[in-house]
């Protein structure tokens, strides 16, 4: 029984030596004359028997790479196919191809798709030697030598319509090489390495095929591609349609786009977010890093963390910068922006913080930015170390580029500045536009901030720190300081706030503009300002009780307290008793110390005492009937009252000038007395004793 298997096996063996003799016996030589670099039309016609029943099968080969030329390369392929034969269907063209160190295989088409032969026309390199064998009949070759050129191939066969296509040489690999209804296609693309040249990511059709391409012309890639790029396309099976999912890059940087058309040529590209060398993930609008400042790290230690890239001459750089970190028990996140011109300084500033969430302690580091156009950059600096110092703090930081930015640079520079004391200016100005998004009206605006740092409430113009210019006319409430609850649902409710009125003078009694102190929506007092009839002129009022005026201040700065006017000449009008601790009156006028000038003529009391029983009242000072109709000048009053008394003073000195003589004319007179009385008691004396003596 062994002998027998054994007998069985050497007889296969045998058999199958011997069909790959006739095999090789099989093979003939034909050879395509022309340009080397041109590839020509090659008709291989099924034969009918076997169409009529099966594929035809076909296979061209070069095994010697050194036919033709040194190193002219080598072949080896087979096609097994399908003609159509004018619309019977069932057509396919299945190729299995190797080649090495040239193209041979430009491309093939059914040739019979509308009339009635059976013919295959496959593209081969000229100047070349093939080997051929298969079911179909004899190739025939158009170069020019053999046959002429061009091929024509019969459309519409037999009908009116009837044409013709013409076939000549091609110098190029067509894009539908390299894969064929999944079959393997060895060598191929441009140098052997697989990757065709394609310039249109939308090309819909027969030569839309799955497949790695490049370009260095691209159409419908991504926005603002140019140069050399990269497409993988992965085709939907139905030519028909341009229903594909694509992924393209530029040759010279690290950024991946993707897109699936929806049978859209132009259906637009999506980034792929990747990550960088060191981890980073970012795309062109986003940028992702982490930071690590040691343990012990200083106030005032930096690192600069990323090279920005903004587009358009540097113009679109608005970035939005957000840091978290925890350190134990110190937790902390902040998100900053950054705006950068092309014509910054090259500076290093603070950015502003918009947010700033802490969960323990202050926060640790502010942003910092160089606008140098040339080289714009961020950079982390501490500015408090809390937490554990001997601990390291990895600092998470994400950037986002809000406008556009072509690309990122990571950095990694380290150093310690004290020197950063101004800040980034966020925006020239800004504006805060609001209304009805339902109704047609255009928007109103609410806040503008200027490049002087003004903000303007309601106004596009602010022309000082705080500018609130709506307008507020016509008893209009404008700004509320404050509020309080009670009696808050009734009219404008219980406030203290500014009201407007009217520019004009015939209105509101000319008030323009009032402090007001509201209860219940009812003004309780105010403090009211009152325009002139021009520029000039006007005047304010204090109320309280119901808004009764109580005070005044008018265009001269007079003052009326409890009257609404004050009489021409004087400053101060009170309309009613008052009561002050002390009064202090300086008056511009001299005082009236020239009484006791030696040239001061002082009147004689006779003249006096004459005018007073004239007038009833001492000279120079006001009658009763001119106090009762005038009103006493108090500073005046007391000038003159003080000029009185220091002449009153002068008469006083007088009279005891007098008084001191009379009273040392009457001592000298008493001393006269005493001695005559002592005379006349001597005589006395005498006398007695002349009388005694009688």
């Amino acid at each position: 029984m062994k002998k027998k298997y054994f007998q069985y096996l050497v007889i296969i063996i045998l058999s199958l030596g011997s069909a790959n003799l006739i095999a090789q016996s099989t093979f003939t030589t034909f050879k395509v004359n022309g340009d080397g670099n041109k590839y020509y039309p090659v008709v291989f016609e099924e034969k009918p028997e076997v169409w009529a029943v099966e594929p035809s099968s076909i296979q061209i080969t070069r095994p010697n790479t050194h036919v033709d030329s040194t190193f002219w390369g080598s072949l080896e392929s087979k096609f097994t196919f399908h003609t159509t034969r004018y619309g019977n269907g069932s057509g396919f063209v299945s190729p299995v191809i190797y080649s090495s160190r040239g193209y041979f295989i430009a491309g093939w088409r059914d040739a019979s798709g509308a009339n009635t032969t059976i013919k295959l026309i496959i593209w081969l390199r000229g100047k070349t030697t093939y080997n051929f064998s298969g079911t179909t009949k004899n190739p025939v070759v158009y170069d020019n030598v053999q046959n002429s050129l061009p091929y024509n191939e019969v459309v519409d066969e037999g009908q009116a319509s009837q044409s013709l296509i013409s076939h000549t040489f091609i110098t190029g690999i067509n894009a539908y090489v390299p894969t064929v209804g999944g079959v393997e296609y060895g060598n191929y693309g441009e140098s052997n390495m697989r990757t065709e040249m394609r310039h249109d990511a939308g090309l819909k059709g027969i030569d839309a095929k799955s497949g790695f391409y490049q370009t260095n012309t691209p159409v419908n890639y991504p926005v603002g591609a140019s140069g050399w790029w990269h497409l993988l396309d992965i085709r939907h099976s139905n030519i028909g349609n341009n229903y594909a999912m694509q992924f393209s890059g530029s040759f010279i940087d690290q950024r991946l786009w993707f897109r699936k058309t929806n049978d859209n040529p132009q259906q637009a590209w999506r980034e792929v977010v990747t990550a960088d060398a060191n981890g980073n993930v970012s795309t062109n609008y986003d940028f992702s890093t982490t930071v690590t400042f040691p343990a012990n790290f200083k106030i005032g230690d930096y690192i600069e963390f990323v090279k920005v890239s903004p587009t358009e001459a540097g113009a679109s750089g608005n970035y939005e910068i957000s840091v978290a970190y925890t350190r134990l028990n110190v937790a902390a996140a902040a998100t900053h922006l950054a705006s950068i011109s092309n014509s910054n300084p090259s500076v290093w500033r603070e950015v502003g913080r918009i947010n700033n969430n802490t969960y323990s302690g202050d926060y640790n580091f502010a942003i910092d930015c160089n606008t140098d156009p040339s080289n714009p950059r961020f950079r982390i600096r501490a500015i408090n170390t809390i937490g554990a110092a001997g601990q390291s703090l990895p600092v998470k930081i994400k950037i986002r580029s809000i406008n556009n930015n072509s690309g990122w640079t990571s950095l990694n520079n380290t150093g310690n500045d004290l020197t950063v004391n101004k800040f980034l200016p966020m925006t020239n100005d800004w504006s805060l536009y609001v209304g009805n998004p339902y109704f047609p009206d255009g928007a109103k605006i609410a806040l503008k901030a200027d490049v002087n740092g003004n903000v303007g409430i309601g106004t596009t113009s602010p022309k000082s720190v705080l500018d609130i210019g709506a307008n507020v006319g016509n008893g209009k409430l404008g700004v509320v300081f404050g509020r309080l609850p009670e009696g808050d649902n009734e009219g404008d409710g219980t406030f203290l706030g500014v009201r407007g009125y009217e520019t004009q003078f015939s209105q509101f009694g000319g008030k323009s503009f009032a402090i007001e102190h509201s209860f219940y929506g009812v003004v309780n007092s105010s403090i009211n300002f009152i325009r002139g009839g021009a520029k000039n002129g006007g005047l304010i009022t204090f109320n309280t009780d119901s808004n009764t005026e109580r005070m005044r201040i008018d265009a001269l700065g007079n003052v009326g307290i409890g009257r609404t006017s004050v009489p021409s000449g004087y400053k101060l009008a009170v309309g009613g008793d008052m009561i002050a601790e002390r009064v202090v009156v300086k008056l511009q006028s001299n005082w009236p110390d020239y009484v006791f000038n030696k040239k001061y003529s002082l009147r004689p009391l006779s003249e006096v005492e004459r005018y007073i029983k004239e007038n009833s009242h001492l000279p120079e000072v006001p009658s009763a009937r001119e106090v009762t109709e005038k009103g006493i000048d108090v500073g005046e009053m007391n000038t003159k009252l003080l000029q009185k008394i220091e002449e009153l003073t002068l008469y006083l000195i007088e009279q005891k000038k007098i008084s001191e003589e009379q009273a040392s004319t009457l001592k000298d007179q008493r001393k006269v007395n005493e001695y005559l009385l002592t005379r006349i008691e001597l005589m006395e004396k005498e006398l007695l004793k002349t009388n005694r003596k009688k």
